[in-house]
């Protein structure tokens, strides 16, 4: 994933990448031709243009989206899931249409993280997965904790050393792996909530230093498996975590909780300072204890990250 300003692509770009995405043969002639290369190059797309056949090609890196098993696996209609080829964010795609309730991006130009940042994501080589979701009503922020650990139990036989760092990032050893936000929007007299994911799965030269992915760590896994993993884990859970509170996944959270008992660096408003992570409470704020004091925290409020 890398971070950057969100500007957005050309109209023309993207109508041809629908049209590719869909395995269709586009010849350049209704395009603007070579133009469109320097363009699909500055974003890391991997179009090329045949002038022998004279077809524009899109090459994936691997296997393209089942949206059918994708529907299934969340439990909902192929009509109800969307796959676009390049996207400002899934979240927001999700969040400005109702009708539809997954949705997943081979690629985003304005990806959305915690705190507002946003970042450009290489085409086909992570999941970038996006589900409508209905928190619990009295602890709405106790949904993204227990969708870390939906990823977690996926992935924990695979990959020893991967623990869960407040709130919602998923990291290995040292290294981020991936992470879940959740966002919402007022429709009339209702909200609507959609949860994102991102997951590193294949080898990719635009991860940053302290980024791991899947296949880096020997897993063999496509992300079309992953991703329906996640999704039946996550409607297990989700069901769980209605019916029966996040007290249900409080054995989980402590063995997937790679900070707490260690000290952390916390920035609130502009301001850093070292604490010592406690865990959880029941509404899914983390405990701190600053010198003599200790005290409850929201995602919200601070960044928090591990000391070495």
């Amino acid at each position: 994933m890398v971070i950057s300003a969100p500007e957005a692509p050309s109209s023309e770009l993207l109508e041809l990448l629908r049209d590719l995405n869909r395995c269709a043969p586009v010849p350049w002639e209704k395009r603007r031709g070579r133009e469109l290369i320097p363009e699909a190059e500055r974003w890391g797309l991997p179009v090329s243009l045949d002038p022998d056949q004279g077809h524009w090609h899109l090459h994936h890196p691997e296997q393209t989206w089942n949206s059918e098993r994708l529907a299934a696996a969340w439990g909902i209609l192929p009509c109800e899931t969307q796959v676009w080829p390049f996207c400002d964010s899934s979240n927001l795609q999700l969040l400005a249409n109702p009708q539809w309730h997954l949705g997943i991006a081979e690629a985003q130009w304005a990806g959305r993280g915690r705190r507002g940042r946003t970042w450009h994501s290489p085409y086909g080589r992570h999941v970038y997965l996006s589900v409508s979701v209905t928190p619990p009503a009295s602890t709405p922020g106790t949904l993204p904790l227990v969708a870390a650990l939906g990823v977690f139990q996926v992935l924990m036989t695979e990959i020893p050393d991967l623990w869960v760092k407040w709130p919602n990032d998923l990291w290995a050893g040292r290294k981020k792996l991936g992470g879940v936000l959740m966002e919402g929007r007022r429709q009339g007299d209702q909200q609507r909530w959609v949860l994102g994911l991102g997951i590193n799965v294949l080898e990719d030269g635009t991860l940053p230093d302290n980024a791991a992915c899947l296949a880096g760590l020997g897993m063999i896994w496509t992300r079309q498996e992953l991703a329906e993993s996640v999704l039946r884990q996550w409607r297990a859970d989700f069901t769980l975590l209605e019916g029966s509170g996040f007290g249900q996944f409080a054995d989980l959270w402590n063995a997937a909780d790679g900070l707490s008992g260690k000290p952390a660096t916390i920035c609130q408003e502009g301001e850093e300072r070292q604490i010592l992570a406690l865990g959880v409470a029941s509404d899914g704020r983390l405990l701190i204890q600053e010198g003599h004091h200790t005290r409850l925290v929201s995602a919200g409020d601070i960044h928090i990250r591990p000391i070495p």
